[in-house]
């Protein structure tokens, strides 16, 4: 079984795209798939959630989906989405991260984590 860490950016494409990421990644990985996240990317997503408009929008589509897709929720150590992802990958070597996020696909790089990321507005890939 792989496991896929979930940023905000990236939970937040489901409704601004239309696309499937959860079948994407399932596809993609070609094997089993745990998803999971942390309870400081759904504060954030949460705090978006409340703005009005299609951000808003998307953002309360991308909270019903972490419960309907069983998403597991971690408690980070640092509270700040990114260094939670960071510090638990620096730890937990064999995982993905699924995020647009240019800066933090750097810095999962520079510690050999692979990413997963939109290409083309509509399909996922892998690196």
């Amino acid at each position: 079984m792989k496991t896929v860490i979930l940023d905000t950016n990236f939970l937040l494409l489901q409704g601004r795209f239309k696309i499937d990421i959860f079948a994407q990644i399932v596809d993609l990985i070609e094997e089993k798939v745990e998803f999971l996240t942390f309870d400081s990317v759904v504060k954030e997503i949460k705090e978006i959630s409340k703005i009005k408009g299609k951000n808003g929008v998307f953002a309360r589509l991308a909270l019903k989906l972490l419960k309907l897709r069983n998403v597991k929720i971690l408690k980070g150590l640092k509270g700040d989405a990114d260094e939670d992802i960071i510090c638990y990958c620096k730890i937990n070597r064999d995982v993905i991260v699924a995020t647009n996020d240019v800066e933090l696909r750097k810095k999962l790089k520079e510690i050999g984590i692979k990413t997963i990321f939109l290409r083309g507005k509509k399909k996922l890939d892998l690196i």
